[in-house]
């Protein structure tokens, strides 16, 4: 069965593609803002410094993770890019311009940072898509093809569920949560069931800067059916699929 080109009533709240890597030693990432500002300034034309960027050099040899700390955020019109020392993340959220055009967006953004010679080689990448469902007033999981047999009623407050799926050289995280809230892009709050589906890819992407977009492409491909896959047809009926 086709799966559906748009959802009319779309739950996601949030598409983010994130790459790691390991940058050129020979450029600070403290130049980082302007290496890309004359590339990226006309659709990211806000750029913060973020706390992590003045932390003792101490703190960061302590703490290894931290590398993947974003020190710089860059906003536009539904988008924004998040970069450090060995991440970049771009994220759109609002309206979702559709496969093409946030791929589009993915590839300009990491080009763009390519061409700096900042990024020496790719570690991992990942597609992140974040959703909203309604609430549930019994099962979380009412609008979802997932059961659990734990002998007793799941309670909807407090519940968590997440899961790993391995599909060739990718990894999908998938996490349920309910009585999540959520900021929207107008500034109010909504509170319902974060489905999140993250896929994964950290083994053979050292040719990812040569295959962009076959490499988001094929990631992509399976987070989508899984999306689908994962939620029940009336579920998916709900949001008004486009064949």
């Amino acid at each position: 069965m086709p799966l559906p080109r748009r959802l009319k009533n779309s739950p996601l709240v949030e598409a983010t593609c994130e790459v790691r890597f390991t940058s050129n030693p020979d450029i600070p990432v403290e130049l980082l803002p302007g290496l890309v500002f004359p590339t990226l300034g006309a659709r990211f034309p806000h750029i913060e410094r973020l706390n992590s960027l003045t932390l003792p050099e101490q703190i960061l040899k302590q703490h290894p993770d931290l590398d993947y700390a974003a020190l710089f955020r860059f906003r536009g019109d539904n988008a924004t890019l998040l970069a450090g020392q060995r991440m970049l993340a771009v994220s759109t959220s609002g309206q979702y311009p559709g496969w093409e055009g946030f791929r589009a967006l993915c590839v300009e953004v990491i080009n763009a940072l390519r061409n700096t010679k900042f990024i020496r080689s790719v570690d991992r990448y990942s597609l992140r898509y974040m959703n909203l469902l309604p609430a549930q007033p019994k099962d979380p999981l009412d609008d979802f093809q997932i059961r659990l047999d734990v002998g007793v009623p799941i309670s909807p407050g407090g519940f968590r569920l997440r899961f790993e799926r391995n599909s060739g050289p990718f990894v999908t995280v998938v996490e349920c949560a309910s009585s999540v809230e959520i900021k929207l892009l107008d500034g109010h709050m909504d509170t319902g069931i974060l489905f999140s589906i993250d896929t994964i890819r950290h083994v053979d992407v050292g040719r990812f800067l040569e295959a962009i977009e076959d490499h988001l492409d094929n990631a992509h491909s399976v987070a989508e059916p899984l999306f689908f896959g994962l939620l029940k047809p009336e579920t998916i009926q709900r949001m008004k699929p486009v064949e």
